[in-house]
């Protein structure tokens, strides 16, 4: 059942459409349009099931003030959004029933500062038992920052690489815990500090040897982005959820860490597709998800469409080297 002000709105003889869309549907237009690099083209995708009462609201809406609207009801619309209005930008509003973001084709391209993304739904009052009493949310989707998630090959077998990406992060966004925070965060595998430690004295024989001390700087500066004051007290070194590293406590996947012993790449599987699904539910919090790997992994690619993976080379020549 849909909020009874809806079919209201509607059939009420209304000139003022945006008034109405902004009364029974919570859309502020000048949010709509207005990103944090200035304004975006007036092009909008409607992802919404067929036969949307609220997508022929919009529809009228967005063609009232001149805007291009397309629809995934339309073979074909969602490449054609992508391909002729990728410079210009736009918007990109989903239903509130579309939440397989790891399925939406080439999502991770558009996942630029061109395009605004929004979510319709609906919520019920606290006070109210009534379900005409639900009210209209429209929700902003992938604000903005990111979250790179480094592999644990990477950490392994390309420590200066994985040096170089923490040291960018720290230039990046310094150290005031209040800017990151809400920006954008690192990720590694569960109890990540304790495996690069343990990296450390594994091959601090070797490296003393050659004179490297990557891997001890790697942990370091792993230990500066995540320091004592934001590590869980009840299972140190592992940091707390508002740090700004993601990386959960091993009890929580206990396999993973048997895994990468025998099968590196059964293991990296395994926590991509934890980090995967660990996205979709931060989708109101962080812009873009990268996977920084030693190879681009084509699967990965394939099966999450709402991830960014890359080599360290390849996201220094896109984001970096410019």
């Amino acid at each position: 059942m849909k909020p009874a002000a809806l079919g209201t709105a509607n059939e009420a003889n209304i000139t003022n459409i945006e008034t109405v869309v902004n009364a029974v549907l919570g859309i502020e237009t000048n949010r709509l349009f207005t990103s944090f690099r200035g304004a975006v083209g007036r092009n909008v995708f409607l992802m919404f099931p067929p036969q949307s009462e609220e997508a022929d609201l919009l529809m009228r809406f967005f063609h009232t003030i001149g805007a291009k609207v397309y629809s995934s009801s339309i073979p074909g619309s969602w490449r054609y959004m992508l391909n002729a209005h990728n410079k210009a930008g736009g918007v990109i509003m989903l239903h509130s029933s579309v939440y397989n973001y790891w399925q939406i084709p080439d999502l991770s391209t558009f996942l630029n500062p061109k395009f605004n993304f929004f979510q319709l739904g609906y919520r019920t009052s606290l006070s109210s038992s009534d379900p005409d009493q639900r009210k209209y949310t429209c929700t902003t989707l992938f604000p903005h920052g990111y979250v790179m998630y480094i592999t644990d090959s990477v950490f392994a077998y390309e420590p200066r690489k994985a040096r170089l990406l923490i040291d960018n992060f720290i230039r990046e966004f310094g150290l005031k815990p209040s800017k990151a925070m809400e920006t954008s965060k690192l990720a590694g595998r569960p109890g990540l500090k304790r495996w690069l430690l343990q990296l450390a004295v594994e091959h601090s024989e070797e490296d003393r040897k050659a004179k490297d001390d990557t891997r001890i700087k790697l942990f370091l500066a792993m230990d500066t982005i995540a320091p004592i004051s934001a590590t869980e007290p009840n299972d140190p070194p592992n940091p707390l959820p508002e740090a700004r590293l993601v990386s959960i406590p091993p009890s929580t996947l206990p396999k993973h860490a048997q895994l990468w012993n025998d099968d590196e790449q059964k293991a990296n599987d395994y926590i991509v597709n934890w980090f995967a699904g660990w996205a979709c539910t931060q989708v109101t919090n962080f812009r873009r998800f990268f996977v920084i790997h030693t190879e681009v992994e084509t699967n990965w690619k394939r099966k999450y469409a709402h991830l960014q993976v890359m080599t360290t080379d390849g996201y220094f020549d896109k984001f970096v080297r410019k």
